[in-house]
């Protein structure tokens, strides 16, 4: 795919779209030499983006057409300036997690169960509780009340206490948490065994939970984080790994190692909040694109990351995506490529070729959400490098051992004979 290398030549390229052909046109347009036009036009087409016209005119190929549109068409999702810092699978989570606020806000009556939550584990610093506090942020919450520092509450201020109303009778008050848009079950992984199986009424994906003889509506979307992986199977069972988007940030540290800076900035920066009336056009997705979506994802994911994705929640943030770009089909793509991107930092659930594969199953149409595969062909990139040295490195120690040992054993042998 030929693409645009050097920024300087996007102007050219505009104004070839624009229909101005001839050398000196451009030239005098741009304010810069003729020969010099003449010599990027002559390098533009060696990389297939212009061809040579009829009397000395030029034209876009189809692929300078593509490359014009790529540099014109934004990502569906409006990208906020203030939080381009951030690594990009912060982003594709931050976008997932309003896609699933959004629609379940809308339409959680309309879907009693299935809602996706969101799992973010790793090491501490590396952006767990700032994308909640973001995410807080961005629907116009307190994040002191969205986030919640799980291991000191109690099942009762979680779901609802119990109030006396008669002599024999009882009554839940629902819990405040119950009401809001979004929830940050924070350290999930130090809360007691109580205190999590409590939590799981966020995270079962149930618009309502019963508690004795009360029937609670649960509003909000989940975010649960943890610091370490190790017991994430036991602590999470299948069910709720299948319905949720899990971020492992620990094989992000290179990308976070500056993120304590990047926090800093944005929490003295202004950040738009999306308005409450935000909803999906539509209260149920198209059966073409719940299919396409679910065959994207299979197309992209292993075996075992296609057993552990639940399409039907994935489904419910392409409603919530719909709710901000209305073209339904660049809606499925972006969440699609977001979902992967995120997926693809846990081990073995995401196919190594997965941005090749993306870009061959849709084609063109790739060309919003350009951003993203980009991002995720560097970090593939940067791992099969790091895995290349750390080889090396093992080889290396490897054959230092075998020195070490050989030396080892002739002083051994020469000491028996010694002896």
């Amino acid at each position: 795919m030929a693409t645009v290398n050097d920024p300087h030549d996007l102007p050219l390229l505009h104004l070839l779209a624009a229909g101005m052909t001839g050398s000196t046109a451009l030239a005098d347009a741009l304010g810069r030499p003729v020969r010099s036009i003449q010599r990027d036009l002559h390098r533009l087409a060696d990389d297939d983006l212009v061809e040579p016209g009829k009397r000395g005119e030029w034209l876009l190929s189809r692929a300078g057409q593509r490359a014009v549109l790529i540099s014109t068409v934004p990502e569906p999702t409006a990208s906020l300036d203030v939080l381009a810092e951030l690594p990009a699978e912060h982003r594709a989570v931050l976008r997932l997690i309003e896609d699933a606020v959004i629609a379940r806000r809308a339409l959680g009556d309309a879907y009693p169960t299935n809602w996706p939550g969101f799992i973010l584990l790793g090491p501490t610093k590396s952006g767990k509780t700032l994308l909640g506090t973001l995410a807080a942020r961005r629907f116009g919450l307190d994040p002191g009340t969205a986030i919640v520092l799980l291991m000191r509450e109690t099942e009762g201020s979680l779901l609802g206490r119990r109030v006396q109303t008669g002599a024999e009778t009882w009554t839940i008050t629902p819990s405040p948490y119950l009401a809001l848009p979004l929830i940050v079950l924070d350290e999930f992984d130090k809360a007691s065994p109580e205190l999590r199986q409590a939590a799981f009424a966020y995270l079962a994906g149930e618009s309502r939970y019963r508690s004795e003889s009360t029937e609670l509506r649960v509003g909000p979307t989940a975010i649960v984080t943890l610091n370490d992986d190790g017991g994430l199977a036991k602590l999470l069972p299948d069910a709720y790994l299948r319905r949720s988007v899990v971020l492992d940030t620990s094989v992000l540290r290179e990308a976070t190692k500056d993120l304590h800076l990047t926090a800093r900035r944005l929490a003295r920066a202004t950040i738009p909040a999306l308005p409450a009336t935000l909803r999906p056009p539509e209260t149920v997705l198209r059966e073409d694109a719940w299919e396409a979506l679910g065959k994207l994802l299979q197309v992209c994911l292993t075996e075992r990351g296609w057993a552990l994705v639940d399409v039907e929640a994935i489904s419910r943030l392409v409603l919530g995506r719909s709710a901000q770009e209305p073209d339904l089909e660049a809606a499925v793509l972006a969440v699609g490529a977001d979902y992967l991107l995120v997926t693809a930092t846990r081990q073995g659930l995401v196919e190594p070729d997965w941005p090749l594969r993306f870009e061959d199953f849709v084609g063109p149409a790739v060309a919003p959400i350009a951003a993203t595969l980009a991002e995720a062909r560097a970090r593939h990139a940067a791992g099969e490098a790091r895995q290349v040295s750390k080889e090396q490195l093992t080889r290396q120690a490897s054959l230092e051992l075998a020195g070490t040992r050989a030396r080892l054993v002739g002083k051994l042998d020469h000491a028996l004979r010694t002896s």
